[in-house]
């Protein structure tokens, strides 16, 4: 069992197959808390986006986030050129 220097709350130990880091001397792994963080995000943001979008299902918003991740070179350049149009548009005083 090794504690991890910059981060002493970790410990790294031998499993029965590799080694993983712990959280401190518990049996909850680091990794277990990073596919959690996943879930909880993906949730969390697609159930964010979808209250500001209502007419869309959290099915349908995360399809559009694993579409989005993907093909992000595309959408980058659209919200570009989305940003650029708005930049000409005259303000409305």
């Amino acid at each position: 069992m090794a504690v991890e220097e910059d981060s002493p709350e970790i410990e790294i130990r031998k499993t029965t197959t590799s080694q993983s880091a712990f959280v401190g001397r518990s049996r909850i792994r680091v990794s277990d808390i990073a596919q959690r963080y996943e879930l909880i995000k993906q949730q969390s943001i697609a159930e964010l986006i979808q209250d500001t979008l209502p007419s869309l299902s959290v099915e349908q918003i995360n399809a559009a986030l694993e579409y989005w991740r993907t093909h992000e070179k595309e959408i980058q350049a659209e919200i570009e050129a989305d940003l650029a149009a708005l930049k000409r548009v005259p303000p409305a005083y």
